[in-house]
């Protein structure tokens, strides 16, 4: 079944929500669990043209609308829901949609929430409070009208969808029984080869299960999985197989198997820690980072390459998809200074091609061009006589923003080549920088003492004994970031970004509901 072929009612109500910024999920029909694994992640438009069946609703948290929801379970604890209106109203809130559940007596609260405040998707409410769960991340969901479960409806008892109202986490803690605040742990990303064979899929290139199971830990060795991380991926997915017939005999042999097969990967991946394909692309990098980028704009060229040599370097391919907003965020710029950067990166500098244009969710696809760099006297395929600079031009201190906020791209390449030298004269920095002799020695005298227009603190980079050489001090970068005005941009940026991505995805489900059905009461701009 597809979007299309949806039940009125439920296509209506995936329009509604839609609309209001809501992500819906497809349940399985009568049951209450979404239909397609990796449900939280997948973009709403991508669960609903996989759907097969009749389907039932339900919203996840997060989304445009950042929602959350909680859950009061009057079964287990009778008076939760009234504990709940009672601190709204505490809170000064007395608007609010109200969905009765399938129990007839279980209520759901539709609320606004910022996941990224606390960790895991949901918590368990205080037991003095009553009995049920606050949801707010995107692996959080429930059910929702008009879904059906036993025969009995989702209902909308009270409140407008399209006026959700905001709380806050100082605001929701003392509600829950879990009282964290540290942020939720970065999850580790399996790699598409590695996903596929812990899936099974793919084992047939290899010579046997064992060393399709190698080539699998490898992959997740270089992803940074730990061996317990490991060990729980292999008792959940088939793998190659072998695994599971040891555990099946042995589970202890199994064990000593898998662990020692995963110590060779540890030390396979210390011998070989790149390939081939990332040796020649660090290659790349490293000679991207040692030429002299000339142009008034060649230091955000030099970071859009780099920065989609890194992606590149991370996947294992000289081909990857990038969107404009990866490589902005990455190389400390805009998505249109990095949309350009990326085109003159193909017409101007050959460095790069466009393999296939962005279509629907996919990104601009990317191949990286060593070959070129042979053309220009460097093959990425042998030594390169180059200076592995840090990366600092991307710190925030090194954007460009409004106005004079920022320090800019050639301090960024300035700061650079004084880090990685004692000291360096104006005339070698133009040569390791390609930058004139006035865009140097400006940077120079900005970098030398920046003041805090808000503190009036005074930031000394650089400085010169004989005014003939330059070095650095040593500087809070974070700082000088906040003194210039672009401390935090980067995560203002992301954040952008995500609201954006999510906007296109609302957008291209949108596109796919064709029927012009009237929203309930509201505005909804206003969620």
């Amino acid at each position: 079944m597809s979007i299309d072929n949806l039940p009125p009612k439920i296509k209506n109500a995936l329009k509604m929500y839609t609309q209001l910024g809501l992500d819906a999920v497809p349940i399985l029909e009568g049951q209450k669990r979404p239909t397609l694994k990796g449900w939280p992640s997948k973009p709403a438009i991508t669960l609903w043209e996989r759907v097969s069946g009749n389907v039932q609703i339900a919203l996840r948290g997060g989304g445009i609308a950042q929602a959350a929801f909680l859950d009061c379970d009057e079964k287990d604890i009778p008076g939760t829901f009234a504990n709940a209106q009672d601190w709204l109203a505490d809170l000064g809130i007395y608007d609010y949609p109200v969905v009765a559940t399938a129990s007839g007596i279980g209520r759901h609260i539709y609320l606004r929430f910022n996941k990224n405040q606390l960790s895991k998707q949901s918590r368990k409410l205080a037991e003095n409070f009553g009995a049920g769960e606050f949801r707010y991340g995107s692996g959080a969901y429930v059910l929702a009208p008009p879904s059906i479960v036993d025969g009995r409806e989702y209902r909308l008892l009270s409140g407008d969808l399209s006026r959700i109202p905001f709380v806050h986490v100082d605001q929701v803690m003392p509600i829950l029984k879990n009282q964290d605040t540290s942020p939720a742990p970065k999850k580790k990303i399996l790699s598409r080869k590695a996903t596929a064979l812990l899936n099974g899929v793919g084992i047939e290139k290899y010579d046997s299960r064992s060393e399709a199971e190698q080539a699998l830990l490898l992959s997740l060795v270089n992803s940074g999985f730990e061996f317990p991380q490991v060990l729980v991926l292999f008792d959940k997915k088939k793998a190659a197989g072998k695994y599971s017939e040891l555990k099946s005999e042995d589970p202890q042999n199994a064990r000593r198997w898998l662990e020692h097969s995963y110590d060779e990967a540890v030390k396979y991946a210390s011998r070989h820690p790149d390939g081939k394909t990332r040796q020649s692309i660090q290659a790349l990098i490293e000679w991207a980072k040692s030429t002299a980028w000339v142009g008034r704009i060649g230091a955000n060229d030099r970071a859009a390459f780099i920065s989609l040599a890194e992606i590149a370097y991370k996947a294992g391919r000289l081909q990857v998809a990038a969107s404009c907003r990866d490589i902005g965020v990455l190389a400390g710029m805009s998505k249109t200074a990095a949309s350009n950067a990326l085109y003159r990166l193909i017409t101007l500098h050959g460095l790069i091609e466009l393999v296939a244009q962005a279509q629907g969710l996919a990104a601009n696809e990317y191949r990286l061009k060593g070959n070129e760099i042979a053309k220009l006297g460097h093959s990425p395929s042998t030594p390169i006589p180059v200076r592995k600079c840090p990366s600092f031009a991307s710190h925030d201190a090194f954007r460009k923003g409004k106005g004079k906020d920022g320090l800019g791209k050639s301090a960024g390449l300035i700061w650079e080549q004084l880090q990685e030298h004692e000291a360096l004269t104006v005339d070698e920095l133009i040569n390791a920088t390609g930058k004139q002799k006035r865009t140097i020695e400006s940077n120079l005298k900005r970098m030398s003492k920046i003041i805090d227009r808000k503190t009036g603190e005074v930031f000394q980079m650089v400085a010169s004994d004989d005014d003939i050489t330059w070095h650095v001090l040593p500087v809070d970068l974070d700082a000088v970031a906040v003194a210039v005005g672009t401390g935090g941009a980067t995560d203002k940026q992301k954040r952008l970004h995500t609201k954006e991505r999510k906007e296109h995805e609302r957008s291209l489900l949108l596109s796919r509901l064709k029927d012009d059905n009237q929203l309930p009461s509201g505005d909804s701009e206003k969620v």
